[in-house]
């Protein structure tokens, strides 16, 4: 299996159980065989979203934006902290692959996109550096109300400095976050935690199937190497 496919799918299941509709997403291009990027993740969450059933669980990691339209834009790195060339402005065509993105989301007039790309660039450009100690945001109103958008880069092999001013979720964030969600320690009144694990669908059973076992055997939070090992990455 390719690891940096899996590792989107990690990336993937990390954001639908906390609230993100999730998918990939690729600007075209005017280039016959040719496409502008491809971004890896996009998230959004909406402000009224809830799993009372299950209890809220949410990553802390990720500063969930909960008052607001949180759109999510996730580049997933093995272990580096930049973010593409075709979404920061040393590329002459960023501010179209961007444009074609904010407008796919449908949430912004016309008029609002030239803005957003500068602001978005403006973000990408610093990379993964941290703005009041949290992920560097866009906040924007318009008449869907409050919507902030924020590019994160998921650098899975990276370990967490003590003191660096980035900000970003690496494998450990994610994985840790996986066992609270679906192995808890007690029976949920609401929530069943056994069910058939296919029903997650072909991107994410298997991995759910893993850690869900994993637990049942009694087994400790498994690290990045036993996922890579567990599926022959």
């Amino acid at each position: 299996m390719d690891r940096s496919a899996f590792q989107e799918r990690l990336v993937g299941l990390f954001l639908r159980l906390n609230g993100y509709f999730q998918t990939g997403y690729m600007p075209h291009s005017e280039i016959w065989g040719h496409n502008g990027t491809d971004f890896d993740r996009v998230g959004i969450r909406f402000p009224l979203h809830s799993q009372s059933e299950r209890g809220e669980i949410y990553s802390d990691h990720l500063d969930i934006q909960k008052d607001a339209i949180d759109i999510i834009i996730a580049e997933v790195k093995n272990a580096t902290m930049k973010f593409n060339d075709a979404i920061k402005s040393v590329n002459n065509r960023s501010d179209i692959n961007i444009t074609q993105l904010l407008r796919w989301c449908g949430l912004f007039e016309e008029n609002e996109l030239i803005n957003l790309t500068v602001q978005f660039l403006n973000i990408t450009d610093n990379d993964a550096l941290a703005v009041n100690e949290s992920f560097a945001k866009i906040e924007h109103n318009n008449r869907f109300g409050a919507i902030t958008i924020r590019p994160i880069i998921f650098s899975i092999e990276t370990a967490h400095a003590e003191g660096e001013n980035i900000m970003f979720i690496n494998g450990i964030n994610i994985i840790e976050y996986l066992w609270e969600c679906l192995c808890p320690d007690e029976k949920r009144v609401d929530c069943s935690t056994r069910y058939p694990f296919k029903n997650w669908g072909f991107e994410y059973a298997d991995i759910v199937g893993y850690i869900k076992e994993r637990h049942i055997r009694g087994e400790a939070i498994p690290t990045t190497s036993d996922l890579y090992n567990a599926f022959n990455i």
